[in-house]
């Protein structure tokens, strides 16, 4: 049965012949033979891609929905490789790509798909339409799968995406601006250090902090906050496993040192990008800001100035930069101190929890931080602020604290020994501020 006679039986009203039809469509999506008809499967029509669209969607049907799904992925690639049809194709693709959330399905048939995406982002006569529909067929494939993120980081979407972002078109058109920050968001939600690396060197950082996070609205501060936290945090994290007080990595392997340099060139963005902090903090000073955005921005702040540390714990010049803007109008310790100090019973679980995570970044930076406890002479507020915290927390179970501080080795740790372990971390910062 070639490709024509197989759409026009899946138009049956007879469900075994409609099944058969649609499984011998699946099975040239996959397998790619004979040759002639994978070529006629990519060069469907419009109403030949809506049907797929609408048989790989009718999830009752299960193995259907699951042949339909591989030979739409192989004609909406084939549209999308011709001028005409990109448009209608890459809005079929990410309508399909997050209703099905492919799950791992149809990875190999779209693979094709993100380079002609980020084509389309960089073609300055792709239109407005297809701009917005290529960022958001980004995002959809990126969301739930790490293969399809890995191939746009090699395929330098990060450029793209930035280049998008800083466009007159992202600045009046809210919805490219919500699928372009998505997709840099969803490629980097896979915690990929090297993802993290790419962006940093991309540029994201300053970019995040003019469009997003200078924006004063809670949905975009909040997409630049995780933004943030998904840059940092891996670097953080490497920084830790390298340094001697958690782990003893050989650091003469090569895996080492790439990670060493990823973690330098994370640190030195966010060195450069001081604003990313002044604007964090401000998100997490202002009472008005929504609960989940300030959250986020207390998380992201920690994983900043964890992230930071690196570079200076090598750099005089580095650590005085990191001191000053820990110190900067409305400092984050202060500000962090007055969300605890709200009280236990007043201040929601999840924003403590975001705080004592906050804590915990920050307490990366002995440098800087011991430098700002010396001169507002605060060891001792932080030290109290966290053992009430313990025990406040401590009775709450796990489920309460879905997150993983920094320098914690599990996350399955019950949140009494999660806050043990940052109060031991900053016991030993307040000792350091009496030497």
């Amino acid at each position: 049965m070639d490709v024509p006679q197989a759409l026009q039986q899946a138009r049956s009203r007879n469900a075994d012949q409609k099944a058969a039809a649609v499984a011998a469509l699946g099975a040239v999506a996959r397998t790619g033979l004979p040759p002639q008809q994978l070529e006629a499967l990519q060069l469907v029509e419009a109403r030949d891609r809506q049907l797929l669209h609408k048989v790989a969607h009718d999830v009752s049907k299960r193995e259907l929905c699951v042949d339909a799904a591989d030979a739409l992925a192989v004609a909406v690639c084939g549209a999308l490789s011709a001028a005409p049809e990109r448009d209608a194709a890459s809005q079929l693709l990410r309508k399909h790509s997050y209703q099905l959330g492919f799950e791992g399905r149809s990875t190999a048939q779209l693979a094709p798909a993100v380079p002609l995406l980020l084509s389309m982002l960089a073609n300055p006569a792709t239109s407005p339409v297809g701009m917005r529909e290529a960022a958001g067929s980004l995002m959809n494939l990126a969301w739930r799968s790490p293969e399809h993120a890995h191939s746009m980081v090699s395929g330098g979407a990060f450029r793209v995406l930035v280049s998008v972002l800083n466009s007159d078109s992202a600045g009046s058109d809210a919805s490219l601006l919500d699928n372009a920050a998505g997709a840099v968001l969803n490629i980097l939600s896979h915690g990929s250090i090297n993802a993290a690396c790419e962006a940093a060197s991309a540029g994201v950082i300053d970019t995040v902090t003019a469009r997003l996070l200078s924006a004063g609205k809670n949905k975009w501060s909040r997409f630049g906050a995780k933004i943030v936290d998904c840059v940092a945090r891996p670097a953080a994290e490497a920084a830790l496993r390298r340094s001697s007080a958690y782990t003893s990595t050989s650091a003469d392997s090569s895996a080492a040192q790439s990670e060493a340099s990823a973690v330098s060139t994370i640190a030195a963005a966010f060195a450069a990008g001081g604003e990313v902090v002044r604007f964090l903090t401000q998100l997490c000073a202002d009472a008005a800001t929504a609960q989940e955005t300030r959250c986020c921005a207390l998380r992201a702040l920690g994983s900043a100035v964890a992230a930071e540390a690196a570079l200076a714990a090598e750099s005089e010049s580095a650590a005085r930069d990191a001191t000053a803007r820990l110190g900067a109008p409305d400092p984050p310790l202060q500000i962090l101190l007055d969300v605890l100090a709200l009280g236990s019973t007043k201040t929601p679980a999840d924003l403590r929890l975001a705080a004592t995570e906050c804590f915990a970044g920050l307490s990366c930076n002995p440098v800087a931080v011991t430098a700002w406890f010396k001169v507002n002479g605060l060891c001792d507020n932080v030290v109290e602020a966290l053992a009430a915290q313990l025990m406040v927390d401590a009775t709450l179970g796990t489920s309460a604290c879905p997150i993983k501080p920094f320098g914690i080795s599990s996350v399955t740790q019950a949140p009494s020994e999660m806050l043990m372990s940052i109060r031991r971390r900053w016991r030993m910062c307040a000792s350091w501020c009496k030497l």
